[in-house]
């Protein structure tokens, strides 16, 4: 019985480690995807 809250503990720990990261992937793909597209307009995209 405590050996499974042990593991649930875990399995939330790693699905907000997954969330959080997969958040920052997501928004690093899409802002590629939007740079790449910009590019091919010949449009500079803004340096940060």
């Amino acid at each position: 019985m405590i050996r499974m809250f042990h593991l649930a503990k875990r399995m939330t720990f790693m699905i907000k480690l997954i969330a959080r990261y997969g958040l920052f992937f997501l928004l690093s793909v899409l802002t590629g995807i939007c740079e790449g597209k910009l590019e091919n307009q010949n449009i500079k995209p803004l340096k940060s």
